[in-house]
């Protein structure tokens, strides 16, 4: 299924829950980021540099943040899976940019299904601690210099929240991990840490395109009822595309922002074209082309087209530092990929055809943008109770209360839930409640089915008082040259984002195309809708929490940040946290979700049935496998990532291949190995319960058609306790 949402995949017992939100135990995340300190000058820019005031430093750093299996995978709510393995791993790459005076910032891009405040928070504290700050060269990042990201992909783990209702609802099973944050937080931490210590004089460029045959609009109706959704559709070049069982409208294909823009980072300060040394990639889609059937982690579509990119730049032109390829997300939240079924045949298709698209881009032009470096930021802008002017100048209130509708339960249009649909729709009436607009709560549908009708006692809005969504978030507006990059702290519809990208530009004395919007990044709120879409309350305006000017308070501040922002960026502040989230009474046990029985094969089932389809449906026991015995996992583990070989975390696979010289990497494609990086290896584990200290593993391979059969192949697998083992393999 494809979804946006946490309560997406929402069943009655997940309802009930709700209601005693106020009784429920919490752990707590908290800290200290002090304020920034800048390097002197880098060393790099003596000489030819000094004179250049609109030289750059940049560098790349990228990390695996693939968990230990066991635990839920966020996005899909009741109706996500608890991972047994991996198939694509889940990273962290970033891309840090700094101006000659010193201000430099970090564009991270993490493959999870959102950027939680306390995760944020507390990256920003470890980059500040003194083993980090020796590798920084002197610079101490400030909570505002650290610019994370979400991709957004539904199979990578939840319990890291920070606060409860997502804590709560994320997930098939509800709770928070300290362990899993404070893993993720220090591999994030690694990837900025080694993008800044690699930093080197370099230039940047923009290039953009439109791009079709990729996105459509999963949620027509609402967007045609804004003002702009013709220039939209007029814009993005694209023909109506043929009606789909969950598409039916031919224009969802013309409803899109359907632009790539690849910002290129090349080593060196000359003219002449130098290496890749990053590309990040910004566009707007939900980026799940995988089923939630799909019961191990992946980091899906935008995973697949980052290491497709770099796998082949690398085999291309072979670098000491491969090119690290790092996708931005954008106002998505009612964008949605082209499949047909949801399995790997379309992440294949998909994946195919925007990798093209990005390497095509990454290959030369495109427009200077280096230049003064700047950010405005508010680390706590409150969304609940305050007053703004809407277009006509009128004032509005955004809600004092966060309040989740009937639709949201419903699912969205791509993606439906298994609830009823006679009491769970898009669309309906529901009370005036006051700033939340005419909205039927999630909880409140049984009052209005008894034709109880008392607005101001709203179960939905009681019981979100005990599991509260984020009542704060954090923005940013970024300079980088004439560029403005400005944060979404949640899932903004495309015309929402437009808006936004209006008022940033005209704050910012910029044109429009000069602004970037960062999706799910410092923080996330959940869906935020124009006023046009909130009143037909479909998912996405459900799914706006603080009333039907949520986002134009967003828009509001954002526009403020955007004016504010000076020659050099404010003088920093220390930034302290403190949140409460949800933690499950499981989690509190010896086992905990580490430790959670799961059988490694699975005996019988078509590779269809886990949406890995292969030709002719091959199941999965007449792949070529490889099974063995291993430690439990070390986790959490040390902040650093080891360049090679297993982690202790999760194994790591190769498929090798007999030649003159020996055992070799199988290349299918020049120069690309055949590893777990690819999208043909698929590995399940089991973790043992009570006082059994091993695990059990299967990895099975997919292999393509033109893989060469006259010399022997095998499986190599390091494995968790540091060994590695080879195995024989045979084709089918």
């Amino acid at each position: 299924m494809n979804c946006g949402s946490h309560f997406h995949r929402i069943g009655p017992s997940m309802l009930l829950i709700a209601a005693f939100g106020m009784a429920l135990g919490c752990a707590s995340i908290s800290g200290r980021v002090p304020a920034r300190e800048e390097a002197e000058r880098s060393v790099f820019f003596a000489g030819a540099q000094a004179g250049r005031s609109e030289g750059i430093l940049a560098g790349a750093g990228k990390a695996e943040l693939t968990p230990t299996i066991g635990y839920p995978m966020g996005g899909h709510s009741a109706m996500g899976q608890t991972s047994r393995g991996q198939f694509a791993r889940l990273y962290a790459r970033a891309i840090y940019l700094e101006d000659p005076d010193g201000h430099g910032f970090a564009l991270v891009a993490t493959d999870l299904w959102s950027m939680a405040s306390g995760l944020a928070d507390e990256v920003a504290e470890l980059l500040s601690q003194p083993p980090y700050v020796a590798r920084l060269g002197g610079r101490r990042l400030g909570r505002e210099q650290v610019l994370l990201t979400a991709t957004h992909t539904h199979q990578s783990p939840a319990l890291f929240s920070s606060d409860r209702f997502f804590s709560v609802f994320a997930a098939n099973a509800p709770g928070f991990d300290p362990d899993l944050l404070r893993f993720l937080a220090m591999r994030i931490a690694w990837a900025v840490t080694e993008a800044v210590e690699n930093a080197e004089p370099a230039r940047v460029l923009l290039e953009e395109r439109r791009v079709g045959g990729a996105f459509r609009n999963r949620s027509v109706i609402p967007f045609l009822a804004n003002a702009e959704a013709g220039q939209v559709m007029q814009e993005s070049g694209l023909a109506e595309c043929a009606p789909h069982p969950l598409y039916p409208d031919p224009r969802s294909c013309q409803a899109v922002d359907n632009r790539v823009r690849v910002l290129r980072v090349l080593r060196g300060s000359g003219p002449d074209e130098g290496e890749l040394m990053a590309a990040g990639v910004f566009l707007a889609s939900h980026p799940e082309t995988l089923s939630h059937h799909l019961d191990v982690y992946s980091s899906d579509l935008f995973g697949a087209v980052a290491l497709g990119a770099e796998r082949r730049l690398q085999a291309s032109a072979p670098q000491s530092r491969p090119a690290v390829v790092a996708i931005f997300n954008g106002a998505e939240g009612d964008i949605s990929a082209l499949f047909e079924d949801q399995d790997r045949e379309d992440l294949q298709r998909i994946a195919a055809h925007l990798t093209g698209e990005v390497l095509d881009m990454a290959s030369g032009g495109g427009r200077e943008v280096g230049g003064e470096i700047s950010w405005a930021f508010d680390a706590n802008a409150r969304l609940g109770g305050r007053w703004l002017k809407d277009e006509l100048g009128n004032h509005r209130m955004t809600a004092w209360l966060p309040m989740t509708g009937r639709a949201t339960a419903a699912g969205a249009e791509d993606g439906p839930s298994t609830l009823p649909g006679w009491l769970f729709y898009e669309g309906g009436p529901g009370f005036g409640l006051g700033p939340q607009g005419r909205k039927l709560g999630t909880l409140d549908v049984f009052g209005w089915l008894a034709r109880i009708r008392l607005p101001l006692i709203s179960l939905t809005r009681t019981a979100l008082i005990g599991i509260s969504p984020p009542r704060t978030v954090a923005l940013g507006v970024y300079q980088l040259g004439p560029l403005r990059f400005a944060t979404l702290p949640g899932e903004f519809t495309t015309v929402m984002g437009r808006r936004i990208a209006d008022g940033v530009a005209q704050a910012a004395g910029v044109d429009r195309a000069d602004v970037v919007l960062l999706g799910l990044a410092h923080s996330y709120g959940y869906y935020f809708a124009t006023p046009e879409e909130y009143r037909l309350q479909h998912y996405e305006g459900s799914g706006t929490l603080f009333g039907r000017f949520s986002g134009a308070l967003v828009a509001k501040d954002l526009t403020r940040l955007a004016g504010e922002l000076r020659d050099a960026p404010a003088a920093g502040k220390e930034h302290r946290y403190l949140y409460l989230p949800w933690l499950s009474p499981r989690l509190q046990s010896d086992w905990g979700p580490r430790r959670i029985e799961i059988e490694p094969e699975l005996e019988g089932q078509d590779v269809h049935d886990v949406t890995l389809r292969v030709p002719g449906d091959l199941e999965l026991d007449f792949l070529p496998r490889a099974c063995w015995e291993d430690a439990l996992p070390s986790f959490p583990v040390s902040a650093a990532p080891p360049s090679a070989g297993s982690d202790g975390v999760t194994p790591r696979i190769a498929i090798q291949q007999q030649g003159s010289a020996g055992w070799r990497t199988l290349e299918i494609e020049p120069g690309i190995p055949e590893d777990d990086d690819s999208l043909r290896i698929l590995t399940l584990g089991s973790l043992a319960q009570g006082d059994e200290e091993r695990t059990s593993w299967c990895t099975y391979w997919i292999p393509p058609a033109q893989v060469d059969r006259s010399r022997p192949l095998r499986f190599k697998i390091m494995k968790l306790d540091g060994d590695t083992v080879v195995s024989d393999l045979a084709l089918p």
